[in-house]
């Protein structure tokens, strides 16, 4: 019963990481990560799963997408019986060869 504040230079993509990653903890049991991932673009932060270097970005593809995938496993962690309360995160990703 608090509140979180997350804020970075620019205030989008990785503020929107965060978001995301602290939805899918509260809600993963209630919504797809799809959805967390678009409710998260509509309150006004990045669509994390559009890929697509900008043309000024300093981020690469691949970084692009890794992020977006690690999204995926923490909800994928979320919702395995073996994963969140039993299974520490790195661990996990390690067991299920997603590092």
């Amino acid at each position: 019963d608090g509140w979180a504040h997350f804020h970075c230079l620019r205030g989008r993509g990785r503020t929107t990481s965060a978001m995301a990653y602290y939805d899918i903890f509260r809600n993963h049991d209630k919504m797809t990560v799809e959805d967390i991932i678009k409710r998260q673009y509509c309150i006004g932060g990045e669509y994390l799963d559009d890929i697509t270097v900008w043309k000024s970005s300093t981020w690469p593809q691949e970084r692009l997408v890794l992020r977006r995938d690690i999204l995926y496993y923490f909800y994928d962690y979320m919702n395995d019986p073996q994963g969140y309360k039993k299974t520490p995160w790195t661990k996990w990703l390690k067991e299920h060869k997603k590092t």
